[in-house]
């Protein structure tokens, strides 16, 4: 699933993180471990995406600084989102989880197109990144997608969203680490 995600950009946590936690594992391990796992085959992913050139991540270009606003805004938002996730009873993260997740396929599958502004990304970035911090998920379908419905190519946004989780995965995981430990 890590290679698809990391071609396509989405479907990793989306899928694993339900799963994991359907089968028994708690949100508490899954999330954190869906976070490092992300984070390096991010990494992995940015630098092929940018080899090929499907993204550029040179300097004063415009991927770059898209994905480093998307990153900067996603790690404060990760980092809140796993401070409530690690601060709530697992019953509760669970079922948020499947909520979560059903409203992000209601909302890809709706089809709606947004005009491109910086405000459009800031909004994506902040909500895309809480929800991976609260269920493990969501992150690469919205960033992804939400970056082509406001008008960038598939080939960038994959990049794009591969470069920025990174740190957004590594701040997810670290705040998992500090506020309750890995069970």
């Amino acid at each position: 699933m890590a290679i698809i995600d990391s071609s396509m950009g989405a479907m990793y946590g989306t899928l694993i993180s339900p799963i994991l936690i359907f089968i028994g594992y708690s949100p508490r391990v899954v999330i954190p471990g869906v976070l490092l796992s992300q984070a390096c085959s991010g990494l992995s992913a940015s630098i092929f995406h940018h080899k090929n050139g499907n993204v550029s991540f040179n300097k004063d270009s415009d991927d770059l600084k898209m994905a480093i606003l998307i990153s900067i805004v996603g790690v404060v938002a990760v980092s809140i989102a796993a401070i409530i996730a690690t601060s709530i009873p697992v019953s509760l993260l669970s079922i948020c989880i499947g909520i979560i997740i059903t409203i992000i396929g209601i909302i890809i599958l709706s089809g709606i197109e947004f005009k491109f502004s910086w405000k459009a990304v800031l909004t994506l970035a902040t909500l895309s990144a809480f929800i991976k911090g609260l269920t493990g998920g969501g992150y690469g379908p919205l960033i992804t997608s939400g970056q082509i419905v406001l008008g960038k190519n598939s080939k960038n946004s994959v990049g794009v969203k591969s470069f920025s989780s990174i740190f957004v995965c590594l701040a997810g995981f670290l705040t998992f680490l500090i506020a309750h430990g890995i069970e």
